[in-house]
């Protein structure tokens, strides 16, 4: 399969320079999650998009005045890590970071949008669920779900379906 970008976006100078040559602390985060997209949908590349996912979060970690002002980045980075160690199936790298995004989501910061990180506190706890199967943890997954699905009548239905199936997973397996 050719992976191979086209001439001119291969020539782009973009492709060709690294975070710190960039001028601004914004162009090194959008750098990173195009590099994340380019590594993980072309390249087919998990690996290297963990590697700039973890990048973009040190980079938060380090000017932590950005996660007020990209709180969606910030959060889709620790998004994009459950997923990608998930299809490299590593379930405990996944989960470990499922529960830093709950955790963060829980106590989160004033001001980031409060509907942004129910968004993402949900995710990290549906995440975990699935994962805990995956581990066969089933009596904790059962668990996660139990909590989760108290709040279903908020939640959007596919997430309810996805927490349901693996529910009903970890029930079968006790």
């Amino acid at each position: 399969e050719n992976t191979a970008l086209p001439p001119m976006i291969e020539q782009n100078p973009l492709f060709n320079t690294t975070p710190e040559k960039l001028k601004s602390n914004m162009a090194r985060i959008l750098w990173h999650e195009m590099m994340n997209y380019y590594c993980y949908h072309v390249k087919q590349d998990p690996e290297s998009a963990i590697g700039h996912n973890m990048a973009k979060l040190q980079f938060f970690k380090k000017h932590p005045q950005l996660i007020i002002s990209r709180p969606n980045s910030y959060y889709m980075s620790m998004s994009y890590l459950v997923n990608h160690y998930t299809r490299l199936g590593k379930y405990k790298q996944a989960l470990q970071i499922a529960e830093r995004l709950e955790a963060e989501t829980s106590e989160p910061l004033k001001e980031v949008p409060l509907n942004l990180v129910k968004h993402f506190n949900l995710a990290a706890r549906c995440e975990q669920a699935i994962l805990l199967c995956h581990e066969q943890k089933f009596a904790a997954a059962i668990k996660k779900a139990e909590t989760i699905l108290t709040e279903k009548e908020k939640m959007p239905t596919g997430h309810v379906i996805l927490t349901l199936h693996f529910y009903s997973v970890a029930l079968f397996h006790t």
